[in-house]
């Protein structure tokens, strides 16, 4: 079984609960140009994989 604190990919943090961490860096960072808003919080961002319960942006 692989060790996963040594040499495993970082854990990506959800956007909402950086949100409610006030850590507003990591949050710009990954709003720049947003496709996809949570559907839970309705935060938005560039990544899928970053929020709880994506959904497209409509254009």
């Amino acid at each position: 079984m692989a060790d996963k604190g040594h040499g495993a990919a970082p854990v990506k943090h959800k956007l909402c609960k950086l949100s409610k961490d006030g850590k507003l860096e990591e949050i710009e960072a990954l709003s720049v140009k947003p496709i996809v808003y949570c559907n839970k919080c309705r935060a938005k961002s560039n990544d899928p994989g970053s929020l709880c319960n994506p959904r497209t942006l409509k254009a």
